[in-house]
């Protein structure tokens, strides 16, 4: 199958199917209330280091599409506002540039973020692409959108379900090793999880950092179900039923890989600043958001910038409730575990 138009069904079916998991583990996690803050709220500073680089909130707009005809315009709007902004930016998955490379319109809707001053740039390419990738490859997917880092993403309970899913890992942590030494390489989940027993062998292949995600946002087995309902593969739409809740609660993820000594990124399910707050509570170092984002992302630039301030306004109130005047202050905030989290860890 043309893989465009794949991307496009990805798209079409997010924005208008119930494709997200029926829990939000972070409504699980409740913060200590600070009934006496003692700062001034337009004092709070949500500014952070991450990954070597200054960014006015630790948040990365969450990685989209790239490579259809709407993937020009989109990501121009998300990586103005990035600009803007000064958060990060994540590219969605290059695998059509690879694959379309001789094609301009393709190469152009990836270039077109070049043309913005990001103060992070996470490029992306699957995990089954990878034992498959040369050293010019690599290059291209770092060049063609200027990124800092190479974010290798893990979905193969998706690949399980999808159609033409790709169903060989084999080679894939050798891989690892082998360019991680040479390139600045992130490995991200797409909303299944990563446990703190993968996150260690990924620490010690030689990865910058974890995005976990887990379960709570956006569930691919359910997009790929649709896929699989629409084009009649009765068999694959069978596995996505049964497999539909598999994975491992996203701040669960967090709380499992926080003491590895490597940065984290917490996604999957991440809707707003209290969303935020509570991730870097349990650890993570920053989050990334994406299909919260994508409608108004479509909408135009100041639809998407709106909602980005609101949400960090949002992120400053859970800031000032909590008494931490900076985003490391969050470290110390107390926390409880209750509903359904809470029997995850017993």
């Amino acid at each position: 199958m043309d893989i465009k138009q794949r991307k496009n069904e990805h798209i079409e079916i997010c924005l208008k199917e119930k494709v997200e998991y029926a829990r939000n583990f972070w409504d699980d996690i409740r913060l200590e209330h600070c009934a006496l803050p003692e700062s001034d709220k337009s004092e709070i500073s949500t500014k952070t280091y991450f990954l070597g680089k200054e960014l006015n909130a630790p948040m990365l707009i969450g990685a989209m599409s790239g490579g259809i005809e709407i993937a020009k315009e989109l990501n121009s709007t998300l990586a103005k506002v990035a600009s803007e902004l000064k958060i990060g930016l994540c590219v969605g998955s290059q695998r059509p540039l690879l694959k379309l490379r001789d094609d301009e319109r393709v190469m152009s809707s990836y270039e077109v973020i070049k043309d913005y001053n990001v103060t992070l740039v996470i490029g992306n390419i699957g995990a089954p692409q990878l034992p498959n990738l040369t050293d010019r490859d690599l290059e291209i997917l770092f060049e063609s959108v200027g990124a800092d880092f190479l974010a290798i993403h893990l979905n193969f309970p998706q690949e399980m379900v999808q159609p033409e899913g790709d169903s060989n890992a084999k080679g894939i942590l050798e891989k690892l090793k082998d360019i991680s030494g040479s390139y600045p390489i992130i490995v991200k989940e797409v909303g299944f999880g990563i446990s703190g027993k993968v996150a260690s062998k990924l620490k010690n292949a030689g990865v910058k950092a974890i995005d976990v995600a887990g379960t709570s946002g956006t569930n691919w087995i359910a997009v790929e179900y649709f896929r699989a309902k629409n084009r009649n593969f009765p068999s694959k739409e069978k596995l996505a039923e049964t497999f539909w809740d598999w994975g491992i609660p996203a701040p669960l993820c967090v709380l499992e890989c926080k003491d590895l000594g490597i940065p984290l990124i917490a996604s999957s399910g991440i809707r707003n600043g209290l969303d935020i707050a509570k991730a870097l509570v349990l650890g993570a170092s920053c989050v990334s958001i994406a299909k919260p984002l994508l409608k108004n992302a479509l909408e135009g630039e100041e639809k998407l910038k709106e909602q980005i301030l609101q949400i960090l306004e949002e992120l400053k109130v859970a800031m000032f409730l909590t008494n931490c005047r900076e985003i490391e202050d969050l470290k110390k905030v107390r926390y409880w575990i209750v509903g359904r989290l809470k029997e995850f860890c017993l």
